[in-house]
């Protein structure tokens, strides 16, 4: 599977290596022996303040799973979720679901897209993105106190993407779901191992930190 996503003020999805360097990491929550999800890419720097990323996901584990693709915003923008740090030298980029935030706008566009990975399977893509980058992660409380982000002050980049172990609950909730696989991350299961949990409850993570 191969994708091409040209964002202008948007970052990294999947994991940012800078000058070749490539690292990856398990998930820092709910791990379990079922997955194991590798992550591999190279930055290129092309200009002042633009950069391409080419990144790949692969599934290493037993079990197929379903990972956070395509990151929609609270306004209906496609686009990946960025933070920044509170020291203000580090950005989180991120492709998951959130718990529901306090602050609930009018109209809230908040999704992701579930993409499926066979056990060996791989995903591959470019994205584009250029500096400066503004705060776009759902769980902020007011949209309009986001910070505005520089490349100058950023020291590190923290990347993460959320995932799911394939199982009979996600199977029977995707049978029935219209329309494609778009999740905001509060829906529930109906049936399976985790019956009347929401997704964000059961989300896997997997994350890699990029010194710049």
């Amino acid at each position: 599977m191969k994708q091409i996503i040209r964002l202008k003020v948007i970052f990294i999805f999947g994991v940012l290596l800078l000058c070749g360097f490539s690292t990856s990491f398990g998930q820092p929550e709910t791990q379990t022996n079922l997955s194991k999800v590798a992550f591999s890419g190279k930055a290129t720097k092309l200009g002042k303040h633009e950069w391409k990323v080419d990144f790949s996901i692969e599934n290493k584990g037993n079990n197929a799973i379903y990972f956070a693709a395509n990151p929609t915003e609270v306004t209906g923008k496609h686009s990946y979720y960025v933070s920044l740090d509170e020291d203000g030298k580090s950005i989180k980029f991120s492709s998951r679901v959130f718990p529901p935030s306090l602050y609930s706008p009018y109209s809230d566009n908040t999704h992701i897209e579930l993409k499926k990975l066979h056990i060996g399977d791989k995903f591959s893509g470019k994205i584009y993105f250029s500096f400066p980058l503004k705060e776009t992660i759902p769980s902020i409380d007011d949209p309009y106190k986001t910070k505005k982000i520089v490349s100058k002050k950023i020291k590190q980049i923290e990347l993460t993407i959320g995932y799911f172990n394939e199982e009979e609950g996600i199977i029977d909730f995707l049978k029935v779901k219209p329309f494609g696989w778009f999740i905001k991350g509060h829906e529930k299961l109906f049936s399976g191992q985790f019956k009347d949990k929401r997704f964000f409850e059961i989300q896997n993570l997997v994350s890699v930190n990029v010194v710049l």
